[in-house]
């Protein structure tokens, strides 16, 4: 074939991709949920997904993903006074989630034409940060950024506000510690207000000696552990003053638009837990998620990479800090974190699925994956690509995303609307304060700190508890009343009221294991031994130990297996049991393990870090060791299965307002898990229908190996598990549908992903759709692309069964301008009522040679 033909054939095969592929309906992506109507409008319940960098929508909708972030990013123009060329029209093919990056706007140059050069914040040696690293309390510099976004929403509403569904700040904003003469200046107003204008308590608090509050110097990162008193104050105002911030940008774009659409913020996980990059940037979660959840609806946006236990550790935080702490009950959004950039890092095929299928039971409402990459990508484009660089060939984890899409469409509204059932679980603080006076464990600087709470947490759910993690300002009767258990790890600032309230959860009849130094400080580092009187024990001063005995500890369980500890805290008992008082005895290597009867309930205290805490042998052995501890005081893991697997996961239940139920098994390791009983403490009892979906696939089946016991307990029976699957539980059954796709004589599969198919054109392919729980009268049709041929055309679902298959037959054309290499092409099926009106829906993808 020559070059000249070659081209000829190209240039028409683009033209015919523009005329007929962008008009065909499964091009669109409210063919694949319920909650997008004709003009792109999402519902109430829209669970929105898409990945990143896919503009002209061409291939996601494909995959039944029902979002673009195309159109630009920000209004470069403003800076200089010019006509806007943002926001590009989007494509009719879905809604758009919008940039608004004003700050970004001035990241090359601080010079604007209306508003003079605007100031950057400044390192403690005073110099000028750089880039859009920008001075907030300076009011020109402020009222820069809320112009900006204000012209640029209305930009944006003139261009594409058809399509808009959600807003977004700028991408990862997260500012250093600013120590320009204005930041200092708010900060003498903050401290006077903070201490009553009290200099001598203030001095108390920093010591020092000042003898006016402007005399004061502020602490450096590297300060933290020297003037503890002054870091955390001057910290607590410098995030203050950037939520405040950010705050008012919250409102101003939700004003500014005058449909009140979402708006998120894109930070950072690393903000969390990672000493060395927390102490630097400034973004209190908490305190961000209390201050802007009235505009953000109910979500939390975040960027986040990770995957296994410390992604759902992560989300199920972020996930706890946007719920309403005056109100548990509080339903009037659903409540959840979006996902506003995320994938398994650059982890594999396999891991994809047990990473996101998992998060669905920690409160997760949304995905925008990273990225959709490209043959010759570079960096990260490369490196989170669902696309090889080396090659154009889809990773196997397109297909997972694929098919995890398909699973949430499948039963959209529940996804949406449900919540995780966490009564009787083991809660755990993520005591914030305690990070910023921590140290990482000194392998990288995305190190969490040494005394190591994801350690903790994955103990835990190795062992079978359900666990929450919780922010501050979920201290309270009205959400801890919930838990069967509050472990504090490394939470030695607490104020009073929060002190209080874990006192009351443990009188009521609640279980606290805490170790080191618990409580020993309010938030400001002052002395108060708030947990002491609870724990029945008198807290000394850390040990340093000595060079023939460092501060090494080491502990056995119940049968001997040994577990080494770090760090030592000197006490001695008031009115609590000393449980190993045999052993610390006779051994200066052993930590004191105390248990303590307050009211109704128990306190343990152990003086050592139990994030450091570790086997000599199977990791597992510490989830056992608190498995025995915990349950020795009644708290017993909610879900235990035969053979003892610890690297099976089983998340929180999911449950909606009708009872109904979605709970999310996940293996952690690449080999499948062998067949296992799990027995479950579920929401309740009087489940109609169980029905069992995998991740490698799009259809489900109904299970049957279950078993009623009592105290709403069942036990399920598994033939194995691969990566990820989903058991559903109805009380209320609801209408879903799933989707078998079989070739008609010779088939291969797509190059990464043994679950779907590779055929070749022109050739035939069986349908086989499940129908569940459908309305009576209820049909069914099977879609492909328009000229694709399917037959028949529908079928009514069978009367009296709740489950039935219908098979549908489809061929392909020969040649198509759809077929387009590495793009999977859709199959989707619809339930519709009587009326006509689509009650359901699933889809599928098969590659085509």
């Amino acid at each position: 074939m020559n070059k000249l033909f070659k081209l000829s054939l190209g240039l028409a095969l683009l033209a015919a991709i523009g005329a007929g592929a962008a008009d065909d309906p499964l091009q669109k992506s409210n063919a694949y949920t319920l909650e997008l109507d004709g003009e792109m409008q999402p519902g109430r319940n829209f669970f929105p997904l898409s990945i990143l960098r896919n503009d002209e929508m061409d291939l996601l909708p494909r995959l039944g993903y029902t979002f673009t972030d195309g159109g630009g990013h920000q209004c470069l123009e403003f800076r200089t006074g010019k006509e806007c060329t943002y926001h590009k029209k989007v494509s009719d093919r879905s809604p758009v989630f919008v940039s608004l990056w004003a700050a970004h706007t001035v990241a090359g140059s601080r010079w604007t034409g209306n508003y003079g050069t605007l100031k950057n914040s400044q390192g403690p040696d005073g110099k000028p940060h750089k880039m859009h690293n920008l001075n907030l309390h300076d009011p020109n510099t402020g009222k820069y950024i809320l112009d900006c976004e204000r012209f640029s929403v209305e930009k944006v509403l003139e261009v594409n506000g058809d399509r808009v569904f959600m807003w977004h700040l700028d991408n990862e904003w997260e500012l250093p510690m600013d120590y320009s003469p204005e930041a200092k200046a708010g900060f003498v107003k903050y401290a006077k207000k903070l201490y009553n204008n009290d200099l001598n308590e203030f001095n108390r608090v920093w010591g020092s000696d000042y003898r006016r509050f402007e005399d004061f110097k502020a602490p450096v990162a590297e300060e933290a552990s020297r003037r503890p008193g002054a870091w955390l104050d001057w910290r607590r105002f410098q995030e203050e003053s950037y939520t405040d911030f950010m705050a008012a940008r919250f409102k101003n774009v939700s004003e500014a638009d005058k449909g009140r659409r979402r708006v998120v913020f894109k930070g950072t996980q690393c903000t969390l837990e990672m000493p060395a990059v927390y102490k630097l940037r400034l973004n209190n979660h908490e305190m961000l998620a209390d201050k802007t959840r009235e505009y953000s609806k109910g979500w939390y946006g975040i960027d986040m990479y990770g995957n296994t236990d410390r992604n759902c550790y992560e989300y199920n935080y972020f996930y706890n800090c946007i719920l309403n702490p005056a109100d548990p009950e509080d339903r009037r959004w659903n409540w959840g974190v979006f996902a506003a950039e995320t994938n398994n890092h650059t982890g594999p095929d396999w891991q994809f699925a047990e990473s996101f299928w998992r998060v669905l039971g920690n409160g997760v409402k949304g995905f925008d994956f990273f990225t959709l990459g490209k043959k010759g990508a570079k960096g990260d484009w490369a490196t989170f690509g669902f696309t090889r660089a080396s090659d154009g060939v889809r990773r196997g984890k397109l297909y997972y995303a694929a098919r995890l899409g398909a699973m949430i469409h499948r039963t959209e509204q529940f996804w949406a609307q449900s919540r995780p059932y966490t009564q009787g679980a083991v809660a755990m603080l993520i005591p914030t304060r305690d990070v910023l006076l921590s140290e990482p464990a000194g392998a990288s600087r995305w190190d969490y700190s040494q005394n190591n709470r994801l350690n903790v947490y994955t103990h835990l759910r190795e062992a079978g508890y359900r666990v929450d993690v919780l922010p501050y300002n979920k201290l309270n009767d009205a959400y801890l009343k919930k838990y069967a258990a509050l472990v504090l790890v490394g939470a030695d600032h607490l104020t009073a009221a929060e002190a209080g309230a874990i006192e009351r959860f443990v009188a009521a009849g609640g279980v606290l294991l805490a170790d080191g130094q618990c409580g020993f400080f309010d938030d400001r580092h002052r002395e108060i031994r708030s947990l002491e009187k609870l724990l029945g024990i008198r807290m000394g001063k850390v040990y340093k130990g000595i060079d023939v005995s460092p501060d090494d500890l080491w502990i056995c369980d119940s049968k001997g297996n040994v577990l080494r500890c770090d760090g030592k805290i000197t006490g001695s008992v008031t009115t609590a049991e000393l449980l190993n008082a045999d052993d610390v005895a006779n051994s200066l290597k052993v930590p004191m393990l105390t248990r303590n009867r307050f009211g109704r309930g128990t306190a343990f205290w152990i003086n050592t870090r139990l994030g450091c805490m570790r086997a000599e042998g199977p990791p597992h052995l510490v989830g056992d060791w608190l498995r025995e501890l915990l349950g020795s005081a009644g708290v017993e893991p909610q879900a235990v299965t035969v053979p003892a697997l610890p690297e099976l996961r089983i998340e929180a239940p999911m449950v909606d307002d009708d009872g109904n139920a979605a709970v999310v098994f996940a293996n952690t390791v690449r080999e499948p898990l062998p067949g296992f009983t799990a027995k479950l403490r579920m929401p309740g009892d009087g489940y109609k229908a169980f029905y069992w979906a995998d991740a490698e696939g799009t259809n489900f089946r109904v299970f049957d190996k279950v078993k009623q016991l009592k105290d709403n307990c069942y036990e399920f029976e598994l033939p194995s598990l691969r990566t990820a699957g989903v058991l559903y539980a109805w009380k209320k059954p609801l209408p879903m549908l799933g989707l078998t796709v079989e070739a008609v004589g010779k088939a291969g599969h797509a190059p990464y992903d043994p679950w779907t198919l590779l055929v070749e054109k022109g050739s035939e392919l069986t349908v086989t759709v499940r129908v569940a729980d459908a309305p009576a009268g209820s049909k069914v049709c099977l879609r492909a692309f328009g000229d694709w041929a399917v037959t028949p055309a529908e079928q009514e679902v069978p009367a009296g069964k709740a489950v039935s298959d219908l098979t549908f037959r489809v061929r392909l054309p020969k040649e198509s301008p759809l077929y387009l290499p590495e793009y999977p092409c859709p199959l989707l099926a619809e339930l519709r009522n009587t009326d006509g009106k689509r009650i359901g829906v699933c889809n599928a993808v098969v590659t085509v040679k």
